[in-house]
């Protein structure tokens, strides 16, 4: 767990992080109760999302140790902006309602979720949908929302920003026109889904990765789950064995092993 990448302003973030997407669908108490033991083990980099309901539990999780036997500057708390809030209007709102759901001063990755605007409705649906069905899109632009993510790095609400789910062409897009620098880009990535000519597209940028659904995707947002086939693939299987390791670790030290400056969550 000791483990950490450089970012472009000289900070840490921890290699192994706990990924939280699939906690949307816990109750609160089980929540609490995994990122409690994530701390007990070690673990000190967490990713959220306003997506995924859960930034209060893990809020109060935190809670109990940061400020008593844990440093604040000791834990890399990471969440998202959704896509109903790319407005300028709408960023620094949503930033603080986070920090308010974690009970933090300031959160040290804010990433914009998707590059994708959606209509916000003043009612805090997450997908708005327009009168015949198809979702309610908004003409905000990436560039405009980063700019205005920018301005909450000015205001201390964050340490850094960065992006989520951008191809090559939308990341040189903001690297050529942004005031301060991305400093990761969050992507899925996994033995079956390893974007190659993206992950080194980052690295000639000096752009971190950061590896979501490390041991596969458990909805299969691409296609069709991929969590039991990772899980159980023979040949991770096969090297697991081999080393007295599960297709889990295998999983993960291939993702952090190829010398990408990537972290997992």
């Amino acid at each position: 767990m000791s483990q950490s990448i450089e970012l472009h302003t000289g900070a840490k973030m921890p290699v192994m992080g706990l990924g939280t997407w699939t906690m949307w669908s816990k109750n609160e108490k089980e929540i609490y109760e995994a990122v409690k033991s994530a701390l007990s083990v070690g673990y000190r980099s967490f990713d959220c999302a306003h997506l995924y309901t859960n930034e209060k539990q893990i809020g109060e999780a935190l809670a109990t140790r940061i400020g008593k036997d844990i440093d604040r500057k000791d834990v890399f708390v990471a969440t998202k902006l959704w896509n109903t809030m790319h407005a300028d209007e709408d960023v620094m709102p949503a930033c603080k309602a986070s920090l308010k759901e974690f009970g933090l001063d300031y959160i040290d990755l804010y990433l914009m979720h998707w590059p994708i605007a959606l209509v916000n409705d003043k009612a805090g649906t997450f997908y708005p949908k327009k009168a015949d069905g198809t979702l309610n899109y908004s003409d905000v632009t990436p560039l405009e929302t980063w700019r205005s993510m920018e301005k909450l790095v000015d205001a201390g609400l964050c340490k850094h920003i960065g992006l989520s789910n951008f191809n090559t062409k939308q990341i040189t897009e903001i690297l050529d026109n942004c005031r301060i620098k991305p400093a990761v880009l969050q992507i899925e990535v996994h033995p079956y889904c390893y974007p190659t000519k993206l992950i080194k597209f980052c690295k000639e940028k000096n752009l971190p990765i950061t590896a979501y659904s490390p041991l596969g995707a458990p909805y299969g947002i691409w296609g069709k789950p991929t969590t039991a086939t990772v899980l159980k693939d023979p040949l991770l299987k096969s090297i697991g064995d081999k080393h007295k390791k599960t297709p889990a670790q295998v999983s993960l030290r291939y993702i952090v092993q190829r010398g990408d400056r990537k972290s997992v969550v």
